[in-house]
């Protein structure tokens, strides 16, 4: 029913390892010719590429909020020189 009112959702479950999960999801598979995509033996989706995107675009934001922590631990334990140029840089680019 969610493939017909919603052909542009997408779907994800959990409780792959559930039998009558399983045969459910199948059902639908096969009767709309898709493929199921299941990660960690749990969750389950038709749309693999969109939730590896997704996945990748969490992972980036991740990378990139592990990268500012780093950033600002090497201002926090450098000298007060480098801390107001470091400043100063930061000012800037925002002024731009």
């Amino acid at each position: 029913m969610c493939l017909h009112l919603f052909p542009n959702a997408i779907l994800v479950g959990d409780d792959w390892d559930n039998n009558d999960v399983k045969r459910a999801v199948q059902f639908v598979m096969q009767k709309h010719s898709l493929e199921v995509y299941v990660r960690g033996n749990t969750c389950w989706t038709f749309a693999k590429v969109k939730i590896e995107a997704i996945f990748d675009e969490e992972k980036r934001v991740e990378l990139e909020q592990i990268r500012q922590k780093k950033r600002l631990l090497d201002i926090k334990n450098s000298s007060f020189s480098n801390q107001l140029a470091a400043y100063k840089k930061v000012r800037r680019s925002e002024n731009k």
